[in-house]
């Protein structure tokens, strides 16, 4: 798994988020991690305008009520 190119890219993206010093068992779980992530993020809506944000429609004072 070292010397693979695909491994040298995702230590690079650990590395830039500080993670410099990953085992080969937890890159693997950076990978997974990382995939998870991506599906995520192609899920979530992209072309949303500021007023239908969830986080503009929330009402904190309504949940104390």
């Amino acid at each position: 798994m070292a010397d693979d190119p695909k491994t040298a890219e995702l230590r690079g993206a650990a590395r830039a988020l500080g993670l410099d010093r990953l085992t080969d068992e937890h890159l693997g779980q950076f990978e997974r991690a990382m995939a998870a992530m991506q599906r995520h993020l192609q899920r979530l809506p992209r072309d949303l305008p500021p007023a239908q944000e969830p986080a503009m429609i929330f009402c904190a004072m309504a949940a104390f009520e």
